[in-house]
């Protein structure tokens, strides 16, 4: 039973990897769809952090 979950983990990213292939122009949508969800995302969480570092950066005065 040792290494079942890696065959397992790489039969799945290899089907994974042949229905990206295959569907390449809906790949590219649901990407773009998750990485500006993330960005957006990202960038409102990184806000207050950002605003911080500028008022204590001492290369902002």
């Amino acid at each position: 039973m040792e290494g079942s979950t890696k065959g397992f983990l790489a039969i799945l990213f290899a089907v994974l990897l042949v229905v990206c292939v295959a569907f390449w122009e809906q790949t590219k949508l649901v990407g773009r769809i998750i990485f500006d969800l993330i960005f957006l995302n990202g960038r409102v969480a990184l806000q207050p952090l950002l605003e911080f570092l500028h008022q204590h950066s001492p290369f902002s005065h």
